[in-house]
């Protein structure tokens, strides 16, 4: 995946740090060959609909022994990489979520427990997917 591919969609999103969230963004890209980056227009939970940068594809998850490629899609602020990112499930219409599932709710987010802090600078959106890929193989 380029960077300059990311730097555009960064730019058509209207991202405030371009430089540091291409560098994370790159660098999760770089783990999850899976997922492509792009814009989308989004609702996001302060109530404003605006382009937002997006990564759409599948992650590794790990359940119960077994791998599964669940398809999700990765919305990120225009603050990207000093807010966390907003993350949710594509469930396919063969696809059934168990409510159990600790870190998939049926709503279709995902529920990371550090989240919602403000710790991506510290960690990194690879480590945020990542996260998402290990919580349920516990």
């Amino acid at each position: 995946m380029s960077g300059h591919q990311v730097q555009q969609c960064l730019q058509r999103a209207g991202g405030k740090y371009v430089d540091s969230a291409k560098k994370d963004i790159v660098g999760a890209l770089s783990q999850f060959k899976d997922l492509a980056p792009g814009t989308d227009t989004f609702m996001f939970p302060d109530g404003k609909r605006r382009t937002a940068f997006r990564l759409k594809g599948t992650i590794p998850v790990y359940y119960k022994g077994a791998c599964y490629n669940i398809p999700v899609t990765v919305y990120l602020w225009d603050t990207h990489p000093y807010y966390a990112p907003i993350c949710y499930v594509n469930p396919t219409a063969t696809m059934v979520i168990k409510a159990k599932i600790s870190c998939f709710p049926v709503s279709g987010g995902i529920s990371i427990s550090w989240q919602h802090e403000s710790l991506c600078p510290m960690y990194g959106l690879g480590v945020v997917v990542n996260s998402a890929t290990l919580a349920n193989a516990r």
